[in-house]
């Protein structure tokens, strides 16, 4: 069956033990994603919002089985041939798979070797894989991608503690394109940096996007970040999507109030005392996820789950009062 997804994650789930080792209580559990599903477009971008702790990065884990999902089900459409569904991944088709999406991680001063050059950091994964063809290819192929994010292939015997914030940023970037990878998966890759460094690589994402066919899953808790970059929205709250909707049109429809709050807060018009914080992940919501921070929330919303319902094409929201 043709689709233009690459990737499709259905009803995704993940738990954690609160504790560990050998005496810890395997009855205390952390519900950190409860029964998430969208989809990633073939060259567009699919973005995850919303506060810290609410889901986003498991999920983004659980599609390069750092983490393996408890339940739920997610597929790789690879191109003309067959669908994989990766949690039936062996070893080399894992691995083959990780080739083909990429992850990008948020500190890069953290994700990057500091013994290493950028050389070796950029063709570590490539030396490994079935794409190497000696150090002399390894090394012209770096280049050109380090010219290619706006970096010097001189800069490539050097090591990562010479460099900016943002050009480290960029250096995790040029070692996810090594591969040449379908998919990168972006997971808060500008919210430790000034926001003019963070323009240009999100500018950056869009060049290589358009020049490489490539798709994003796009991790941030900022909404209006998300709303310049991506072409999709899923906002998330205590490891549900409450609201999902085409990123050009959310900023002005967005029906939720988490959403609605997650602009005015961006915007620091929503009093803090009237906000309150998220609630506790150690149970699965028996209502509305946001029922306990909600200004309009009634009996209902306590007591049952809503449904993700379609209110305009493309445009969907879990509430009891929409």
């Amino acid at each position: 069956m043709e689709t233009d997804s690459i990737i499709e994650a259905e009803h995704l789930q993940k738990r954690f033990g609160l504790d560990a080792g050998f005496f810890a209580r395997k009855d205390r559990l952390v519900y950190a994603v409860n029964d998430v599903s969208f989809s990633i477009k073939k060259g567009r971008t699919y973005g995850l919002a919303g506060e810290s702790g609410c889901g986003k990065t498991t999920t983004a884990k659980m599609l390069v089985r750092m983490y393996s999902a408890d339940s739920g089900s997610i597929r790789f459409y690879p191109g003309n041939s067959q669908a994989l569904e990766i949690s039936a991944l062996k070893k080399k088709q894992l691995q083959s798979y990780r080739e083909k999406v990429k992850y990008i991680f948020q500190d890069p001063s953290r994700s990057l070797n500091p013994r290493m050059t950028i050389f070796d950091i950029l063709t570590s994964s490539l030396r490994y894989s079935s794409a190497w063809q000696g150090k002399e290819h390894a090394r012209e192929l770096a280049s050109g991608i380090l010219e290619e994010i706006g970096l010097d292939k001189a800069d490539l015997d050097r090591r990562p503690s010479e460099f900016s914030g943002g050009q480290r940023q960029r250096i995790s970037i040029a070692r996810g394109l090594i591969l040449e990878p379908q998919v990168l998966i972006c997971d808060e890759v500008v919210s430790a940096l000034d926001v003019s460094v963070q323009a240009q690589i999100l500018n950056l994402l869009q060049e290589l996007r358009e020049k490489r066919s490539l798709s994003f899953l796009f991790i941030a808790h900022d909404l209006h970040v998300s709303c310049y970059f991506c072409d999709t929205i899923g906002v998330m709250y205590r490891g549900m999507i409450v609201e999902e909707a085409p990123a050009q049109n959310l900023y002005k429809e967005a029906l939720h109030p988490y959403t609605q709050t997650l602009f005015a807060g961006a915007g620091n018009k929503f009093p803090a005392e009237k906000n309150g914080e998220m609630k506790t992940l150690l149970e699965i919501p028996s209502g509305c996820p946001f029922a306990h921070r909600c200004p309009r929330a009634q009996k209902s919303c306590l007591e049952s789950l809503p449904e993700l319902k379609e209110t305009a094409p493309g445009h969907k929201v879990r509430c009891m009062l929409i």
